[in-house]
């Protein structure tokens, strides 16, 4: 088993090229702070239902199904039945996260003992990446490298840090490369993969790392790595197979990621573009008018949009007398499925007057009332 420092290619460059990779590192980590600081970044905040406050809610979703799992419960059965009551889509097995986590939690007698667990992760990882820097860079070097780590390790005080995949997923991946800088390369490859297991994020890791070994001749550690991700991926196999098992067509309507409709059928999107769809009923709104004249019932195809994979999206609209039975009405969201809680008479968008909408994944279609 190789104990010895972990020599990679970079060691035999000359002064003037390993000048040139730093300040290509520079200029790539420069943009990526000047992206992160210039734009907002953030996620766009859903509307949370006045009934439900944990709707949308991933870090409690993950808690109740961390405890169900403590409790005995089974995973996939108790996520089923968390998603479909908090109103989270469920049908794609892409919207499940795998049950690792939950798993690691479970075991453990309660979240605090998952904390501790975390952090002993974190602190392996600072302490692994501080002795190769320190050997390789010195100790000013050291301290730099710690400086940036230590702001992900620093979430780990938080207190729904143990129910980010992602974040046990870095950390395990920090441990990872200082235990390979140190030349434990078999407890690394283990620990990337565990990284895999717990977020499929850790893939281009695995992948790379699999890479570098081929590329320095390392057949046995190469060989290692893809047999990792071979068996997580055998893992995710079983995680859709389990998800599909629960699934109704109820929950697939309620979709929002990719769905498959059998092995000739290419993947397609449940709901429509966002972008595709606001242009056709904008388009459908400016078509046609029934304000003038005796009640008509009119129906206008709405416009055909053909993508490079042969997909026809169309939208259609129908205008009738209606009645709205004193139901509150209200203008579409930009959130899909949801209505928003501005007035459509006051609201300062198009359209402005008021307009009975119905609320229902993927679509959004409004009648006027004069």
């Amino acid at each position: 088993m190789p104990t010895g420092p972990y020599r990679s290619r970079f060691a035999d460059l000359n002064r003037a090229q390993a000048l040139a990779v730093g300040l290509l590192l520079c200029a790539a980590t420069g943009m990526l702070l000047f992206t992160a600081f210039a734009y907002d970044t953030r996620p766009p905040k859903l509307a949370v239902p006045e009934d439900d406050p944990a709707s949308g809610d991933d870090f409690l979703l993950f808690r109740r199904l961390a405890e169900h799992v403590r409790a005995g419960e089974n995973y996939h059965e108790a996520a089923f039945r968390e998603m479909r009551a908090h109103r989270f889509p469920t049908g794609s097995p892409f919207n499940f996260r795998t049950p690792t986590y939950a798993w690691v939690l479970g075991i453990l007698p309660s979240d605090a003992w998952g904390r501790g667990l975390l952090m002993l992760i974190a602190l392996a990882a600072l302490v692994a990446n501080f002795r190769v820097d320190s050997r390789d860079l010195g100790v000013a070097g050291a301290v730099v490298g710690g400086f940036f780590l230590i702001g992900v390790a620093m979430w780990t005080w938080d207190s729904v840090s143990i129910y980010s995949q992602e974040l046990w997923a870095s950390m395990l991946i920090a441990l990872s490369l200082g235990l390979l800088g140190l030349g434990r390369r078999y407890p690394a490859i283990a620990i990337g993969i565990l990284a895999l297991f717990f977020r499929e994020l850790a893939l281009p890791y695995c992948l790379l790392a699999c890479g570098v070994a081929f590329w320095h001749k390392r057949r046995l550690e190469g060989a290692l790595w893809l047999f990792g991700v071979a068996i997580y991926f055998l893992f995710l196999g079983w995680h859709a197979h389990e998800v599909l098992l629960r699934m109704t067509s109820e929950d697939q309507a309620r979709s929002d990621w990719l769905c498959f409709g059998g092995l000739k059928a290419p993947a397609r999107m449940s709901r429509t573009p966002r972008s595709i769809r606001n242009s056709a009923v904008f388009a459908i709104i400016d078509s046609f008018s029934t304000e003038q004249g005796p009640a008509m019932s009119v129906k206008v195809p709405g416009p055909m949009v053909v993508c490079a994979s042969v997909t026809v999206v169309s939208a259609g609209c129908i205008s009738r007398p209606t009645s709205l039975n004193g139901l509150v009405t209200r203008i579409n969201s930009m959130t899909p499925g949801r209505s928003s809680n501005a007035r459509g008479s006051t609201a300062l968008r198009f359209p402005v007057m008021p307009m009975a909408v119905r609320v229902d994944p993927g679509s959004g279609c409004g009648v006027r009332f004069i």
